[in-house]
């Protein structure tokens, strides 16, 4: 992933002084295709969150990167929005990543993301009439 993500994010390590990875995250799950999203969240280091000094930004990985091992045509998207904790930010910009097998997604990690739940509503199901077609 490093070289993927030298490629990618340029500023990070082309510079005088590339930045130094300390530790490395990861978390994996198993999303039921036909359901549930998982909330929009930022990347952070929820551990020190409340040893930030106020008006001082957490400490976020440099980049975040999700790695489908499957893939479905009823598996919600991933959105990643440019909108980050700064005061009065607020997303000009998303992105859908569809699942893919074996499709790396990366980016910013002080982006707001999160799976979009998956609102396709089957022809039988009696709450369709609500829904717009």
């Amino acid at each position: 992933i490093v070289p993927l993500a030298e490629k990618s994010f340029p500023s990070f390590f082309k510079t005088k002084e590339p930045k130094k990875v300390a530790s490395v995250e990861w978390w994996a799950h198993s999303r039921n295709i036909s359901g549930g999203g998982h909330q929009l969240h930022y990347d952070l280091d929820e551990a020190g969150l409340a040893s930030v000094p106020e008006g001082q930004e957490p400490g976020h990985p440099l980049v975040s990167c999700v790695l489908y091992l499957s893939s479905s045509s009823s598996m919600p998207p991933t959105l990643v929005t440019d909108q980050h904790l700064e005061p009065d930010s607020v997303a000009s910009t998303a992105w859908l990543c569809r699942p893919s097998e074996n499709r790396l997604l990366m980016f910013n990690s002080r982006f707001l993301h999160g799976v979009v739940p998956n609102m396709n509503v089957g022809e039988s199901d009696s709450s369709s009439a609500d829904l717009p077609k």
